[in-house]
């Protein structure tokens, strides 16, 4: 297996999948992406992540695009998968 970047996440906005297909986004907008997480606690766990590399999603909790995003995104998975378990405070 060839090396990596330093960011899974950096490398999965260049359409480089460790993982191959888990690693490939299942939605996506101009700014984030959403992904199945790997080992996740409960079926359906999703992990929503910026397209620009950050430390921290918490500076895109107040950006309408988030909010464009999610309402695009967690309709599927709740009709899927049930009620959330966790949002955005």
């Amino acid at each position: 297996m060839e090396p990596f970047g330093i960011c899974r996440f950096c490398d999965i906005v260049l359409g480089e999948y460790q993982y191959n297909e888990i690693d490939e986004p299942f939605a996506s907008n101009d700014a984030f992406f959403a992904i199945a997480s790997i080992g996740p606690l409960v079926e359906g766990w999703t992990l929503i992540v910026s397209k620009s590399h950050q430390l921290s999603m918490r500076e895109a909790y107040d950006r309408p695009m988030l909010a464009d995003f999610l309402g695009s995104v967690l309709p599927p998975l709740i009709r899927q998968y049930g009620s959330l378990i966790a949002r955005i405070p």
